[in-house]
């Protein structure tokens, strides 16, 4: 089966089963009928993660991934 894993206006790191596989948008050659775990990341963003069955020749997948929240630091008083 092809799966394709679309995201908009961000390049993240794709991974399957903990491999990585390229960088967003892409679409990956994988064996139908089994369940793979996707993960992307990128750094500044949560990372974002989902459970494919490919059941279909062709699966997609659109991903949102959020920033993380800026920390604000906290300065000891002088």
């Amino acid at each position: 089966g092809l799966l394709e894993i679309a995201m908009p206006d961000i390049r993240a790191g794709i991974h399957i089963n903990g491999t990585p596989a390229g960088k967003t948008p892409r679409k990956l050659p994988l064996r139908r009928y089994e369940t793979v775990k996707v993960d992307l990341r990128l750094p500044g963003y949560r990372s974002w993660h989902t459970d494919v069955y490919l059941k279909s020749p062709a699966e997609s997948v659109n991903a949102q991934l959020d920033p993380l929240a800026k920390s604000k630091s906290s300065a000891p008083p002088k």
